[in-house]
Parts: C-alpha cells; structure tokens; sequence
C-alpha cells in the first residue's frame, strides 16, 4: 500500500482517504452512498489543509 510503500514519503498520513468499502464499479452506488459518507471527512481534511 501507499502508506508503508516505496511512494510512502511523497504523502503525509493525514492526507490520505481511505473507506472500507469500495464501489465495486458500481457508480450509483459510487457516487450516491458510498462516496456521500466519505464527503464530510474529504472536506474536514481539506479545511484543515487551507487554514494551515
């Protein structure tokens, strides 16, 4: 994986996103439930990225 991989120093810990489930290629399944649970925290990181 990325966090113990060869990239692994390219990206800081706190900006990685990861769900337990996957979509399973399935976009409305994607985009309306599984994508609408992860939004808040994609966007609390992203605030935290802005504000320094």
């Amino acid at each position: 994986g990325i966090r113990v991989g060869k990239y692994h120093s390219l990206f800081h810990p706190e900006q990685l996103v990861n769900g337990k489930e996957d979509a399973a290629n399935n976009f409305a399944r994607g985009r309306y439930s599984v994508g609408s649970e992860a939004i808040e925290l994609v966007l609390e990181r992203i605030r935290k990225l802005a504000s320094g």
